[in-house]
């Protein structure tokens, strides 16, 4: 899995609350999914820190930056 440069800087930045808002049950269903821990490092990442950050953002907005 590839993560752009500065990820964590872009989505504090860019990300959208509401968002999160509509998609954080998903993500808490996936982090208690007994696969989860088969997950590659750079997605668990991502996943906790869109939960500490409580942003998400759109898969095409990697585009827009």
């Amino acid at each position: 899995m590839w993560l752009m440069p500065d990820w964590q800087n872009l989505l504090s930045e860019f990300g959208c609350e509401l968002l999160w808002q509509d998609t954080q049950r998903e993500f808490k269903i996936m982090r208690g999914h007994a696969a989860f821990g088969d997950f590659e490092m750079p997605v668990k990442q991502l996943i906790q820190f869109m939960q500490r950050e409580g942003k998400a953002l759109e898969q095409e907005s990697v585009w827009l930056l």
